[in-house]
């Protein structure tokens, strides 16, 4: 915003120098010579229509333009733009010509070579007025369009870190409440990994509560995030599941937008069969991130929250949000799997 201003003022700075030579043009025009410019500003012949039309420039600039514009209508811009000008016009011919209008007559007629009538004296200041009035008008509706823009940015980007949050705590107590449920039952079998559990658990708490609140974390905690889930699942069913975690490629110096992956890992537990396989596969390869997992399918007939479920739709909509343009997200039954696909653009 800082920055707009300053070139705008730089802008209206070039604008009046332009201005303020083109005044002095038109009065030698009307007969003034170069050398007499300043007697001529005394005057009134440069001042006065130079004072008038900063008036008119700048009435338009902060007030006509504005309220035109408000309202959105051709016709009461048009109405605001003609009217006013015409008056003011007048009164800034009769000021610098209440005593000599024939001599300005004069003047017109030697450089025109034409009869000069009142009228079309008059003219000669309407149309400028006119010109400073549309270009007034214009870059105030420039100015207003911008501002209305950044407003418009700044509330889209507010909204969509509310709805990222939003979804972030989605899965937050919902990861929660599944490790504490796995550990519990740990201690309740009093397995001897339950100490063990308890200390992933802090680590996965720890990257919540101080990594997960911003829109990117370091990939290679991510992954170890992943790492410390799939390991207490290990835990929880022993030898009930096969769990694979294959990773491949550098991680480092790379981010994500976190717990991306976590509603994947979650739906395959939830849905997939009870000794079924899982395997999860993670290659990195420059700035380009494949993401897979495959769940082996219970004998049931599937059901649609694996495809559709809300944990699917949460990261769906993080995508959209976070990588417009830069995923591929791919979701099938290929024989007795379920297989989830994702191709990510990390830069």
């Amino acid at each position: 915003m800082k920055k707009f201003f300053k070139s705008l003022d730089t802008v209206h700075l070039k604008f009046w120098l332009i201005t303020t030579v083109l005044y002095l043009f038109l009065a030698m025009a009307e007969g003034v010579e170069f050398g007499s410019i300043i007697s001529s500003i005394i005057t009134f012949k440069v001042l006065v229509p130079l004072l008038f039309g900063i008036g008119i420039f700048y009435t338009y600039y902060l007030h006509i333009a504005p309220f035109a514009y408000n309202f959105k209508s051709s016709i009461i811009f048009l109405i605001a733009l003609f009217i006013p000008l015409m008056g003011i016009s007048l009164l800034e011919y009769i000021i610098v010509n209440y005593k000599d209008f024939l001599e300005v007559s004069e003047s017109y007629k030697n450089v025109t070579g034409k009869d000069v009538k009142f009228s079309i004296a008059l003219s000669h200041p309407f149309i400028i007025n006119l010109i400073l009035a549309i270009c007034g008008s214009a870059m105030s509706m420039i100015s207003i369009a911008t501002k209305e823009e950044e407003q418009k940015d700044q509330l889209e980007t507010q909204n969509l870190k509310s709805e990222l949050a939003l979804l972030r705590s989605q899965i937050n107590p919902h990861f929660l409440f599944n490790s504490l449920n796995n550990i519990y039952t740990l201690v309740y079998k009093k397995r001897d990994e339950a100490p063990n559990a308890l200390m992933k658990l802090s680590d996965i708490l720890r990257y919540m509560l101080y990594e997960c609140t911003e829109d990117k974390a370091d990939l290679e905690h991510e992954v170890k995030y992943q790492r410390d889930y799939l390991d207490l699942q290990r835990l929880r069913y022993s030898e009930e599941k096969k769990i694979n975690l294959e990773i491949t490629g550098d991680t480092e110096g790379k981010q994500i937008a976190p717990m991306l992956f976590i509603p994947f890992l979650e739906n395959a537990f939830k849905h997939g069969a009870k000794d079924g396989e899982i395997a999860v596969k993670i290659h990195i390869e420059n700035d380009n991130l494949n993401f897979s997992i495959k769940n082996q399918l219970p004998t049931k007939k599937v059901s649609k929250d694996q495809l559709k479920g809300l944990g699917i739709q949460n990261v769906e909509r993080r995508l959209e949000l976070l990588y417009p343009g830069k995923y591929n997200l791919k979701k099938q039954i290929e024989n007795t799997y379920f297989v989830v696909e994702l191709k990510l653009e990390l830069a």
